[in-house]
């Protein structure tokens, strides 16, 4: 099996035509796509000990969820990222990060973030003018501070709590840092919305329109991506991957 095969299936499975225009994904370090597979290495992110497990196993090729390499890059230095290119190309490894394309895809992110938490009857939404990236549907009924523990268990993760003004029966999800969907969602009519990285400023302009907001970080409403990668696979390539899941980069401290 070559590596073009298995970019020519998840480029099928998730298309360009899904990324946005601002987006960088698909082939990060790709030297020649010829080459024979010698094992995968699954992951979140491009990260120094996800390339240190792959030279480890033996994984001659990574796939990721988010970009390796998502602004152009004018020279190679003592920068982090251009030692660990360094360390990749020594070590013959390729890279493919399938990143906005894997969030709006049937069956991609969101779709398995929904299913994860249990929306009933999910449906796609987005930004004006883009891809609809978010899923929103049915949520049994039950109190914000139900909802967001019910979340927490789920996930399996510390959230953040912005209450709002109703019980939660209908719910908006978006893996990922989804603060800019906040309001769309609340357009149409969700109680709640499940996301990472809210900012304040985007707190208190929506905390007005009464939707209750659950940060649950960006790690952990993401972290579905490698198994999802290597589920893929293994169906389609009969192939054990390497699953590697790291370690939330956020750690709460309390008093």
């Amino acid at each position: 099996m070559k590596i073009c095969e298995i970019r020519d299936k998840f480029d099928t499975l998730f298309p360009t035509t899904l990324s946005e225009s601002w987006d960088n994904d698909g082939e990060m370090l790709v030297i020649d796509g010829e080459r024979e597979v010698k094992g995968v290495l699954c992951t979140l992110d491009v990260t120094d000990e996800a390339v240190d497990v792959a030279i480890e196993t033996g994984s001659n090729l990574i796939i990721s969820h988010h970009p390796m390499i998502f602004s152009p890059i004018k020279k190679l230095d003592n920068t982090a990222l251009s030692k660990k290119i360094e360390k990749l190309i020594k070590n013959d490894i390729s890279v493919l990060s399938y990143h906005t394309r894997f969030d709006s895809a049937k069956g991609g992110m969101n779709d398995l973030l929904a299913k994860k938490i249990g929306l009933v009857n999910p449906k796609e939404f987005g930004l004006e003018g883009e891809i609809p990236m978010g899923r929103i549907g049915d949520f049994t009924e039950c109190t914000p501070e139900e909802f967001a523990s019910k979340i927490s268990n789920l996930l399996d993760t510390n959230v953040i709590l912005y209450k709002g003004k109703t019980t939660v029966k209908k719910v908006a999800i978006l893996g990922g840092g989804g603060k800019d969907f906040i309001h769309t969602a609340h357009l149409l009519g969700a109680d709640a919305m499940v996301t990472g990285d809210i900012s304040y400023s985007v707190v208190t302009e929506e905390m007005p329109y009464g939707i209750t907001m659950v940060d649950a970080g960006h790690w952990a409403t993401e972290i579905i991506a490698p198994d999802a990668f290597a589920d893929i696979l293994e169906k389609e390539f009969h192939i054990k991957p390497v699953r590697y899941y790291g370690e939330n980069p956020g750690t709460i401290i309390t008093k």
